[in-house]
This record gives structure tokens, C-alpha cells and sequence, in this order.
């Protein structure tokens, strides 16, 4: 590849997700949450993360260096220079001014309602609230909400920083516009391959398969490898 091509390349890629968005929050930094930031941190977006575990700024550290490393041999161009990363002490905090917010905590829908119902107290009324849930549908975790329109379904796939799939899944309250923008910003910006569809269709394959798994291991004895 010629170094005008490259650049080129690099230069549209990087305007294009400026411009759609400049600020994302993440919602819960575990691994999920470390490998969002990493993904937005290392294509120029200022990342803003609030967790609540002591220990969670020492774990997503770990995985954005990690994706230090991994991530730029995915690109057949060089990355724009990184954005920059705060810790911050509350979910307000966290989701004032931001244009996408992801939401990783953990997989209890009560505890999904309290945090939305955080965001949507602090965060602006033209903000993407992304879920990474596996287990929930967006009508689900729209429940209660100020705002439904804005909660979509991003579910990643582990390592998030590596893998290029997103499924997306809104709902009837969805609005068309946000999961328009949402595929465009995963898609054409990050070089992810989003799938929109009406429920989280990998998630339930993945689950199955772990339930034949668990009843091979029951029933005969044998637990077949995933490698």
C-alpha cells in the first residue's frame, strides 16, 4: 500500500468518528468495559470511566495495553494518535457531555435500571446509551426509563478490542436515527462489522452451547474443548 493511500485512509476514518462523537463514557470498567475503552481510546476519542471496584483502574489499564499492542496490526494504516483516559469518582461525573455511553455493569437488570436512571439524571438528551448485555433485550432494560428511545443493545464479543462483530438490537421504542448513528460509529469508524437484528442471536447460540456442554459433562463425562 502507497503511503498517499494510507494516509488517506487514516485521515477519513479519523475525521469520520470525530465528527459523529468526541466524548464516550464507559459504565462499568471490567474486562467488557476495558476492551471498549481501549477500542475508543486508541482511535482518538477521550474516554471518561467510572467503576466503582477499587481495583478496576489497575484491570482496564492492563487490557488498554494490551490492545496497545494488539489492535494497530488489525488497521492496514496507522492509528490516530490516542485520546485521553480519566478515572472519575461518580457516574455523573462520568456522563456529562458525552455523546456515546457504554454500559458494561454487571448482568442484573435491577442494577441495570438504577444505573440508567443515573445516567439519564447527568448525561444529554442527544447521548447513545449503549448495553453490552448478552442476557437482556433493550425492551427490557428500556423499562422505567425518561428516555427509552436512546437505549441500544451493543453486544461485543471478548477480547472487545480485538474481534470486529457488534450485534446490534434495538426495539420498537428505538429510535431509527440513534441505531443508524450506533451502526455507522461501530462500523464505518472503529472497522467493526455490526449486525443489527431484532435479539441478541449470538449470545443465545453461545449459551447453548454452553448448556450442551454442561449436560455432556453430567450425563457422560466428557467436556469438549472450545480451542
Amino acid at each position: 500500500m502507497d503511503t498517499q493511500s494510507e494516509l488517506y485512509k487514516f485521515g477519513v476514518r479519523a475525521f469520520s468518528v470525530r465528527n459523529m462523537i468526541k466524548k464516550v463514557a464507559i459504565i462499568g470498567g471490567g474486562v467488557i468495559g476495558g476492551g471498549w475503552a481501549a477500542r475508543f481510546l486508541l482511535n482518538g476519542l477521550d474516554v471518561y470511566v467510572y467503576d466503582p471496584d477499587p481495583n478496576a483502574e489497575q484491570t482496564l489499564l492492563e487490557v488498554i495495553d494490551n490492545a496497545r499492542f494488539s489492535l494497530p496490526m488489525l488497521y492496514e494504516y496507522k492509528l490516530p494518535n490516542e485520546g485521553k483516559i480519566k478515572f472519575c469518582k461518580n457516574v455523573t461525573q462520568a456522563v456529562v457531555d458525552a455523546d456515546w455511553i457504554q454500559e458494561s455493569v454487571p448482568e442484573r437488570l435491577n442494577v441495570k435500571h438504577d444505573v440508567y436512571e443515573e445516567i439519564q439524571t447527568s448525561c444529554k438528551t442527544s447521548a447513545i446509551i449503549a448495553s453490552s448485555t448478552s442476557g437482556f433485550k433493550p425492551s427490557e432494560l428500556q423499562e422505567n426509563s425518561k428516555t427509552p428511545e436512546k437505549i441500544i443493545v451493543c453486544h461485543p464479543f471478548n477480547p472487545v478490542y480485538l474481534l470486529p462483530l457488534i450485534e446490534v438490537v434495538g426495539s420498537d421504542k428505538t429510535s431509527a436515527r440513534d441505531l443508524k448513528k450506533a451502526m455507522d460509529v461501530l462500523r464505518t469508524s472503529f472497522g467493526c462489522l455490526s449486525r443489527l437484528s431484532s435479539s441478541s442471536i449470538c449470545g443465545r447460540l453461545y449459551l447453548e452451547m454452553i448448556t450442551n456442554m454442561i449436560v455432556l459433562r453430567t450425563c457422560i463425562g466428557y467436556l469438549p474443548s472450545l480451542s
